[in-house]
């Protein structure tokens, strides 16, 4: 559900608004977050929606969130055929997106650590240097040479 930045902003501060996207926002971050770790993650929130929305005025907003993961059996086992056991940890990832028209991929990290990249949806998208943050995005972000065999 994308909603105007300005609109998000106001229901992370706790100011009434639109019902259905405060419920939404509601069971969002009680479905993802502890009681005692909503009022820093509304701060973390409302940090990241106000840099998206300084970064792209007037592009709706959505927000997504990745946990961490760590495998109890170890690495390199998965993608080698050999069972493993992921969970979730309560680290994670929050992302501000909307859409685009151009095909291109803008990334911003709250972290100064990390600079600003940008990439183009293709079907090879050719990677960063290694270690690069950007990777993990343009890894996410590639599509198969071959649609038909992907299945």
């Amino acid at each position: 559900m994308g909603i105007q930045a300005e609109a998000l902003l106001g229901l992370l501060a706790g100011q009434a608004g639109d019902a259905p996207a405060a419920n939404a926002l509601q069971g969002f971050l009680a479905s993802n977050y502890l009681e005692s770790q909503l009022p820093p993650t509304r701060d973390r929130y409302l940090r990241l929606v106000e840099r998206f929305q300084a970064l792209f005025p007037g592009i709706p907003v959505s927000l997504a969130r990745a946990p961490g993961r760590i495998n109890l059996i170890g690495e390199h086992t998965d993608y080698n055929g050999l069972p493993v056991f992921p969970f979730a940890i309560h680290r994670d990832l929050a992302a501000a997106f909307g859409p685009r028209e151009d095909g291109r991929v803008v990334l911003h990290n709250l972290d100064p650590a990390y600079p600003p990249r940008e990439f183009r949806l293709q079907t090879a998208i050719p990677p960063y240097a290694t270690g690069d943050w950007g990777n993990y995005l343009k890894a996410a972000a590639r599509r198969p040479l071959h649609p038909a065999s992907a299945a």
